[in-house]
């Protein structure tokens, strides 16, 4: 019998480079009953997501989990911010939520026109451990978006930033930390503790006082683990 076949969309979260590599661990834990496809690209917003979505509908996978949208809060951050996505995502338009929540259906008609996948849209993780701070203000209303394409389209949800922000809730620190951006100072120094020196993500975001983020940003075991569960659960009840 030919495995189960799981297309993973997204942008570094999901890639796993700079951060716990979910999918592989998920391809680890489900083998040989599933297989894994990794279509998380470091950098991308939802629009670029949508560029290369033929690739995903060549594959003609039975499940999708789609992960996308930390980037395109955090284009919106600031006008440094803006700038520099713009430029490295190749933008044709200075992102803002309109754009995103559009780009996102478009991803969530044509993989139902073009395939007969069983699709799960995961909220968008926390930015920075700070659940008061303005960037996760802005991620929930990102996320209410998500909620209602799910709800439009008949999707299943998966309730990332709810396990991480019950998580936070459950284990208060005296001062959080909030989203910085995550420069190439930064990107160097974890990949020179993480991949020379061998730590573990868990370890790496305890260096930085961090509980469920390795930079702010990225997903470390913690959190890593949360979306492991989470899709585990949606592939078991839809096999």
């Amino acid at each position: 019998m030919s495995s189960i076949k799981v297309a993973c969309l997204g942008d570094s979260i999901t890639q796993g480079t700079d951060s716990y590599n979910w999918v592989a661990d998920l391809q680890q834990e489900l083998l040989p009953d599933y297989e894994f496809y990794n279509f998380g690209v470091n950098g991308e917003l939802a629009y670029n997501n949508l560029k290369r979505i033929d690739k995903l509908v060549t594959l003609q996978p039975n499940f999708i989990v789609i992960l996308v949208g930390t980037n395109d809060v955090l284009a919106t951050l600031s006008e440094g911010n803006t700038r520099l996505y713009k430029r490295n995502a190749a933008l044709p338009r200075e992102p803002d939520m309109a754009w995103y929540v559009d780009n996102l259906e478009q991803i969530i008609v044509t993989l139902l026109q073009e395939t007969t996948a069983s699709i799960a849209l995961t909220s968008l993780p926390v930015i920075g451990e700070d659940l008061m701070d303005s960037a996760n203000k802005v991620v929930s209303n990102y996320n209410e978006k998500i909620k209602r394409l799910v709800q439009k389209y008949a999707l299943h949800y998966l309730p990332l930033n709810e396990a991480i922000t019950t998580y936070l809730e459950a284990n208060p620190v005296a001062k959080s930390v909030v989203y910085r951006p995550f420069g190439w100072r930064l990107k160097v120094n974890m990949h020179f503790r993480t991949r020379v020196l061998k730590q573990d993500w868990e370890s790496y975001a305890g260096l930085n006082g961090l509980q469920v983020t390795t930079d702010t940003i990225h997903l470390n075991q913690v959190s890593g683990k949360m979306m492991v569960d989470l899709v585990a659960q949606f592939l078991k009840s839809r096999s």
